[in-house]
């Protein structure tokens, strides 16, 4: 009796320990899936559902994608709705539970590309202007927004979603954007676009504008991405650019050509505060009669100075856009 006791003892250690055993295998399987889900988050960009060259294009769309998409078109062509704000809410929340769903299905993220958020930056909790993504890291943050589409947190999402793939390698970069175009043929409005890391968990990407000799205050636009263990929190902000600053003779010539602009209605007139500013000259057409011959002396003198000439360029082009 008491030798069947010890056995029957010895057989429930030996299931428990294989239990024990057993459940540890699938906490690491767990753990090791959702890490490797993590990566391919990371990895699927907007430019890759894009891109991507899908086998199942021929692929039956599911039916509740098909009802989604005539929902939203429904809703788009009915803007004047007096539950337009609680109907676009409802659409925003199945378009994030679609985006969910078929996360690792290039085809039907390709589907849902083609759509936005109705409310602005609907995947975030946002709150003062800060912007939160739980449960994410800085990259799936980022393209979280860019199909979003409707944000505030990008100044520009057309130039923003071009540089995807430098995210990925989380390496601080500045690029030129100078001589390049979106593609709808219009020239970037902007001079530079840097990408700064300080650390793995804080990002922060930097729109600034090309010089406009004829503006008053120009900014730059930021936005910076911080991570901890609850997620990303984003944020936007503008940094006031300095004051144009070159030799005398060019800001004086400047300032009467804007002048003399703003009186030919080639460019537009500020508000009367604005003209409070030592540096801007009420708008007057005497300022027009010297500006031809200043102009050839700028040159002249400054024809060694690539800087100046690109602003002597642009000034002419106020007057002539074919320059």
């Amino acid at each position: 009796m008491c030798k069947n006791n010890i056995i029957y003892i010895l057989f429930i250690l030996f299931a428990m320990n294989f239990i024990a055993c057993n459940d540890n295998k699938k906490e690491y399987y767990d753990i090791n899936k959702s890490s490797q889900q993590t990566n391919n988050e990371d990895s699927i960009t907007i430019n890759t559902i894009i891109n991507s060259s899908n086998k199942n294009a021929n692929k039956e769309i599911p039916l509740e994608i098909k009802i989604y998409e005539n929902d939203y078109n429904e809703y788009t062509k009915n803007l004047e709705s007096k539950k337009k704000y609680q109907i676009a809410n409802m659409l925003d929340k199945r378009f994030i539970q679609l985006r969910y769903k078929y996360r690792n299905d290039l085809n039907i993220l390709n589907i849902l590309s083609k759509f936005s958020c109705i409310m602005p930056d609907c995947s975030s909790i946002i709150k003062d202007d800060v912007y939160f993504y739980p449960k994410k890291t800085i990259l799936q943050a980022y393209n979280t927004i860019i199909m979003d589409k409707n944000t505030n947190i990008f100044n520009n999402l057309d130039i923003i979603k071009e540089y995807d793939y430098i995210l990925s390698s989380m390496q601080t970069t500045s690029i030129d954007l100078e001589n390049q175009y979106l593609t709808n043929g219009k020239q970037i409005p902007y001079k530079t676009i840097k990408f700064v890391w300080e650390n793995p968990n804080k990002l922060i990407i930097s729109l600034i504008p090309k010089e406009e000799i004829c503006q008053i205050y120009q900014y730059s636009y930021i936005t910076t991405f911080l991570q901890d263990e609850n997620g990303v929190t984003t944020k936007k902000y503008e940094e006031k650019l300095p004051m144009f600053l070159y030799p005398q003779d060019l800001v004086l010539f400047v300032n009467h050509s804007c002048a003399c602009a703003r009186a030919l209605n080639y460019i537009p007139r500020l508000s009367l505060n604005d003209y409070k500013s030592k540096n801007i000259l009420i708008p007057n057409e005497k300022y027009c009669d010297m500006l031809e011959s200043e102009r050839k002396n700028l040159w002249e003198k400054y024809m060694q100075d690539s800087r100046i000439i690109g602003i002597l360029q642009q000034e002419q082009r106020i007057y002539n856009k074919d320059l």
